[in-house]
């Protein structure tokens, strides 16, 4: 009966923790848009040239 109820609480356990990071990355997924992904590569490269100049 032990091993019953520890093997529920595994599996029950294991699979929120599925379902959490499947929320999670679909809240990233709507979050994170290609503008986004722009702009941060925008800001990169653009910090790049000043770091290069500057060196």
């Amino acid at each position: 009966m032990k091993k019953v109820l520890q093997g529920f609480i595994f599996w029950t356990i294991a699979i929120a923790f599925i379902l959490l990071m499947t929320t999670i990355g679909q809240a990233l997924a709507n979050l994170i848009t290609m503008d986004l992904v722009m702009t941060v590569v925008y800001i990169a490269l653009g910090y790049s040239f000043i770091y290069i100049l500057k060196n």
